[in-house]
C-alpha cells in the first residue's frame, strides 16, 4: 500500500469515529426536546371582603375578575336575596362586576358569594353589612303612629246590635290571596289591586269586602320590635278608602302570616300574645277614626296541628286555650285605644273557624254590648268543595261532582252529601249566634272549579247546576238564620275553563261562573233557584 493511500485511510476511519462518538452523544447525553406544557388557569377576585353599611349600596361594590380560564360564574349562597351581582358570569379575561346590598331592617348579616372557573379553586366573596340602627321612639306614640289612647267617640258609629247589622252586610266577596301573600301581594300570581276592580266587585252586587291581610312579614324594624311598615298601612289603606267611597262595608283581618298565629304551645303563647298586642295596638290607632263600616277580625283560621289528639274535638285543651287568651287581647287592645274604636265592630273566630268548635270558643268580655261578630268559614262537603283528585275512601267519584238533587237517588241517602247536612250546620251557627247575642259571619264559603275533572267524568253539566245549586243553598240558610255569607276568591279564575279557586277576573273585572254569581243573588232577594248562565 502506498504512504498517501494509508493517510487516505486512516483519516476517513478518524471521520467515522467522529460520526459515531457524535451520534453516541446525541443520544445518550444530550437533552431531549420536551412535548408542549399544559396552561394552568388562575383565577383572582378583588376585593373577597366587602364592608357594607345598614342603609346598603344601591349602586353596588364593584369587584374585578380575571381568569385565564375559559369562563367564570358568581352564585350567592342559598337563600340570599338581599344582596346580589350585576353582572354573575363571564369568559376569560377581566371583568367587572357589582355586588348590590340592599337595605338592612335588622340585625348584623353575612352573605357569601362563590366565584368559580374550570381547574381553578373558588375563590369565596365574603359581604358582611351592618345591623339597622334602631331609632329610639320620643314615645310609645311615635311607634304607634299616634296617641295610645283618646277619648272614647260614638260618633258615625251606629246604634245597631251586630246581629242587626248583619242584613246591612249583604253578600260578601274576599280579596283572597293577595294581601296575605308572602313577600308581596303578587307572590300568587294576581295583579296589582286598582280601584277599579272594587268598582267592579259592587257593580256585581257584593256589598262588603272581606280583605285577608298578613302584618307581620311588613314589619320594618323602625322604632323596634314588631313595628309595623308604615308604607304596608298605606297601601291596605288605600284599598280600605276604595271600598268605602263605594258606600260598602270592609273587614281586614290577621291572615295566616306563615302560620305566625298556629303557635299555640304553652310555652310559647305568651310571646306570641305579646307581639299580637302590639300588631293590633297598631292597626288598631292607624284606622281609628274610620266608621262602623270597618270592622276588625282578630284573626283567621287558628288551628296548631302538633296540638292535636285522637278522640274529643280533636285538638288539647292547650290549643283551645291559647287561641281564647289571643281573642281576649285583640278586643281588649283595640278597645283600649279609644276614639272610635271604643264602639268599632269586631269578630272574633271559632277555633279553625270551625260550626263544630263554637263550643270552645269563650267570648271576650267586651267594654261595649253588641258590637262583636263570630265568624266561621264553610266547605262541606270537602269532596265536593276542596277535593282536588279522587280517592279510595270516598266510595264513588261522582261525590265530588255532584250535590243534593243532582245525585243518583241512591246516593241520596247519605245526606252527609245533601242540603240536609248543609241546613244542619248553616243552622246551628245560626242558633248559637242567637243565643250568645253575637252576629254571624261565614267568612269563608266556596265550591271550587273542576271544570277538568267534571268533563273527564261526563258531568260536566250535571257539575255546573249542581255548584249553583251548592251556593244558592249556603246563601239563603243564612239569610234564613242571620248570617253574612262571604265567598272566597283565590284570584285564579281566567275563564270556565279553568280549575281554581277563583270567581272574578280581576284583568277583565268581570264574574266567570255568572250561573253561581245568579243564583248567590236570587237567594239574597229571596228567589226561587233557577239555572242562568247569562
Amino acid at each position: 500500500m502506498k504512504q498517501r493511500d494509508f493517510f487516505k485511510s486512516l483519516a476517513c476511519a478518524l471521520v467515522a469515529v467522529a460520526v459515531a462518538l457524535v451520534m453516541w452523544s446525541c443520544s445518550e447525553d444530550a437533552p431531549q426536546s420536551k412535548p408542549p406544557i399544559e396552561e394552568e388557569y388562575t383565577l383572582t377576585v378583588t376585593p373577597t371582603f366587602i364592608e357594607a353599611p345598614e342603609e346598603g349600596v344601591a349602586e353596588g361594590v364593584a369587584i374585578t375578575i380575571t381568569t385565564t380560564a375559559p369562563s367564570w360564574r358568581i352564585t350567592a349562597e342559598q337563600g340570599v336575596d338581599w344582596a346580589y351581582a350585576s353582572i354573575t358570569t363571564g369568559l376569560k379575561g377581566s371583568k367587572l362586576t357589582r355586588i348590590t346590598i340592599e337595605a338592612n331592617t335588622g340585625d348584623e348579616r353575612t352573605a357569601e358569594f362563590v366565584v368559580s372557573a374550570p381547574e381553578c379553586d373558588d375563590v369565596v366573596v365574603v359581604v358582611e353589612q351592618a345591623a339597622a340602627t334602631v331609632e329610639p321612639p320620643k314615645d310609645e306614640g311615635d311607634f304607634y303612629g299616634g296617641e295610645l289612647n283618646i277619648p272614647d267617640d260614638s260618633s258615625l258609629m251606629g246604634d245597631k246590635r251586630a246581629e242587626e247589622m248583619v242584613a246591612d252586610l249583604g253578600l260578601a266577596w274576599n280579596l283572597g290571596n293577595t294581601l296575605e301573600c308572602p313577600g308581596n301581594e303578587y307572590a300568587w300570581g294576581n295583579i296589582h289591586t286598582t280601584r277599579d276592580i272594587i268598582d267592579a266587585v259592587k257593580a256585581m252586587g257584593f256589598n262588603t269586602v272581606r280583605l285577608p291581610i298578613a302584618w307581620g312579614q311588613y314589619y320594618d324594624g323602625k322604632y323596634g320590635e314588631w313595628h309595623i311598615s308604615t308604607e304596608w298601612l298605606d297601601r291596605v289603606q288605600e284599598i280600605v278608602d276604595w271600598c268605602l267611597a263605594n258606600d260598602m262595608y270592609v273587614m281586614i283581618n290577621e291572615h295566616w302570616d306563615n302560620d305566625k298565629l298556629n303557635q299555640l304551645k304553652a310555652e310559647e303563647r305568651e310571646a306570641l300574645n305579646a307581639e299580637f298586642e302590639v300588631m293590633w295596638r297598631r292597626i288598631a290607632i292607624r284606622f281609628r277614626d274610620y266608621d262602623y263600616r270597618l270592622i276588625f277580625a282578630g284573626t283567621n283560621e287558628v288551628s296548631d296541628s302538633e296540638l292535636t289528639k285522637s278522640g274529643g274535638d280533636g285538638y288539647t285543651d292547650e290549643a283551645f286555650e291559647s287561641q281564647n287568651m289571643l281573642l281576649k287581647t285583640f278586643v281588649n287592645t283595640v278597645r283600649a285605644t279609644g276614639g272610635r274604636n271604643a264602639y268599632r265592630y269586631l269578630a272574633v273566630q271559632a277555633f279553625n273557624t270551625n260550626i263544630d268548635l263554637l263550643h270552645r270558643l269563650e267570648i271576650p268580655k267586651d267594654s261595649v254590648e253588641g258590637r262583636l261578630f263570630v265568624e266561621c268559614h264553610y266547605y262541606t262537603p270537602y269532596p265536593f268543595c276542596l277535593m282536588e283528585k279522587y280517592e279510595g275512601w270516598l266510595g264513588d267519584e261522582r261525590y265530588m261532582y255532584l250535590w243534593d238533587s243532582y245525585l243518583p237517588e241512591s246516593m241520596q241517602s247519605n245526606t252527609f252529601y245533601t242540603r240536609a247536612q248543609t241546613d244542619r250546620d248553616i243552622k246551628k251557627f245560626g242558633d248559637w249566634c242567637k243565643e250568645h247575642g253575637v252576629g254571624g259571619l261565614l267568612g269563608e264559603f266556596a265550591a271550587t272549579s273542576r271544570v277538568a275533572m267534571a268533563k273527564s267524568a261526563g258531568l260536566l253539566d250535571e257539575w255546573h247546576r249542581s255548584r249553583a245549586w251548592w251556593h244558592y243553598s249556603v246563601v239563603e240558610l243564612c239569610v234564613e238564620h242571620n248570617i253574612c255569607p262571604m265567598l272566597w276568591d283565590n284570584g285564579d279564575a281566567k275563564s270556565v275553563d279553568v280549575d281554581g279557586g277563583g270567581w272574578i277576573n280581576r284583568n277583565r273585572k268581570e264574574f266567570v261562573y255568572k250561573s253561581v254569581l245568579n243564583a248567590m243573588l236570587d237567594a239574597m232577594q229571596g228567589r226561587a233557584f233557577e239555572y242562568r248562565e247569562e
